[in-house]
């Protein structure tokens, strides 16, 4: 791991970075599942990113308290995510019932 460009490990987690602010915005704008589903991606991305690279990062508390805080973010999304695929899981489910209906 010594000759790691870190440059290119910044630019990626940047880009993540700015693809979680984007998706966030566009959530709370539109209430796009699909734009949830990105920003928890996203983070999930991020945090894994983060953890393979532990050992390249000098202060591992701050590290751990940046993988923490988007954990909980992610968390703080679950419920968010669960009622859409579970609105979406009733509009498939009901789709052909409603067609019968006069």
């Amino acid at each position: 791991m010594k000759d790691l460009d870190y440059s290119l490990l910044v630019n990626v987690l940047q880009q993540y970075v700015k693809d979680i602010e984007f998706y966030h915005q566009r959530f709370l704008d539109s209430k796009d599942d699909e734009d949830l589903h990105q920003f928890r991606v996203n983070l999930r991305k991020s945090r894994a990113l983060l953890k393979a690279f532990r050992k390249s990062f000098q202060s591992q508390k701050l590290l751990k308290k940046v993988i923490k805080n988007l954990a909980y973010i992610a968390k703080k999304s679950n419920k968010t995510r669960d009622m859409d695929i579970f609105l979406q899981a009733c509009r498939d489910s009901f789709r052909p019932f409603v067609s019968m209906l006069p």
